[in-house]
């Protein structure tokens, strides 16, 4: 995908089980917009861990904790669409991550990777959701300070949580 700028809004939703027909539907009807007209170079992206998804050694949070998942990766190239049309398709992911949060056992965001910089702090997973627990976060928050204190790196996904 190329772009000048590549303009990008990744999000995802997961669920721990199968999906319910609710969460198809939603899939269907919502999260594979009409957006992606207005941004071409969009994927979205639907999959399932099938039996891995089962076994109880994963990871304290991320996509090992969902059966299925899908991500929507909105991307097109700023130099080629309008600021009313850019304004347009964030309004639009953000009322689709909005009512992605309304229905029951769907995950949003759930990692924390897909977030974006203008997301607002209530839309937002917690530090202790993605990291697993509580003391996870604070570990990693005290390495972060050690090993970047200038904060640096501080466009990676989980720079609004360090």
């Amino acid at each position: 995908m190329k772009g000048d700028p590549l303009v990008r809004l990744d999000h995802c939703i997961g669920t721990s089980e199968s999906p319910s027909a609710e969460v198809l539907d939603f899939v269907i009807e919502k999260w594979v917009g009409e957006f992606l007209t207005l941004a071409p170079l969009s994927l979205v992206e639907i999959r399932t861990l099938g039996g891995v998804g089962n076994e109880s050694n994963n990871l304290p949070s991320g996509n090992t904790k969902c059966l299925f998942f899908a991500d929507m990766i909105v991307s097109y190239d700023g130099s080629t669409v309008k600021s009313e049309d850019k304004l347009s398709i964030s309004k639009e992911v953000h009322d689709i991550i909005s009512e992605a949060k309304k229905i029951p056992d769907l995950k949003t965001d759930f990692s924390g990777t897909h977030c974006q910089p203008d997301d607002s702090v209530d839309t937002l997973p917690t530090g202790d959701v993605i990291f697993g627990s509580k003391e996870n976060y604070e570990f990693v928050k005290v390495v972060k300070k050690r090993i970047d204190p200038e904060n640096r790196f501080c466009f990676h996904p989980f720079a609004h949580l360090m």
